[in-house]
């Protein structure tokens, strides 16, 4: 569950930086819930969530982690007719034809298309990019997690003081009315 829990992780603590090569929390969510929706359970959602996480820091700026999830959810979800959309457009970038995927997978049932796009992702390799993001990069990552945590750091002292100052203001309007 580590790729799950790190998004998780991200949306909990508004973790706005580009760590996971997603900067939008409600981007993430939204992705998240249309790969709910398409009935991913929690260790399929783990494993397709990695590999959209590595297509979207492969393909940084055209491909984004909720335009897949939510072509991949319409497609399956429309079993299997509707092909098309960010999702479609990475498996043709992997060098897949789209017809050719349609065809193959028109008699599947949802589970099968779910389990099918998974291993199709990973066995491109997709769900060790972001892995290897954080190899490669892990000053810049830990540089990025030390200023968020900062931040939050900041934001919990801010919240204690004006927590202190709305009891003073109450104290004086109990005492002096």
């Amino acid at each position: 569950n580590g790729k799950l829990r790190d998004l998780v992780y991200a949306i909990e603590d508004g973790d706005k930086v580009d760590l996971l090569g997603l900067n939008d929390e409600d981007s993430v969510t939204e992705g998240l819930n249309n790969l709910l929706t398409a009935g991913f359970d929690e260790k399929s959602l783990d494993d397709i969530t990695a590999s959209l996480e590595g297509a979207s820091l492969k393909w940084k700026d055209t491909l984004k982690f909720e335009g897949m999830a939510d072509s991949l959810q319409e497609w399956i979800g429309s079993g299997g007719e509707s092909l098309s959309g960010q999702f479609a457009e990475l498996l043709e970038r992997m060098g897949y034809n789209l017809d050719d995927v349609k065809e193959k997978t028109a008699k599947m049932t949802a589970e099968q298309r779910r389990t099918y796009a998974t291993n199709l992702l990973a066995a491109e390799g997709l769900n060790t990019v972001s892995e290897e993001y954080r190899k490669n990069n892990k000053d810049m990552v830990d540089a990025k997690t030390a200023n968020v945590n900062m931040e939050l750091n900041q934001e919990e002292i801010l919240l204690r003081r004006m927590q202190d100052l709305f009891k003073i203001l109450i104290f004086r309007e109990v005492v002096y009315g």
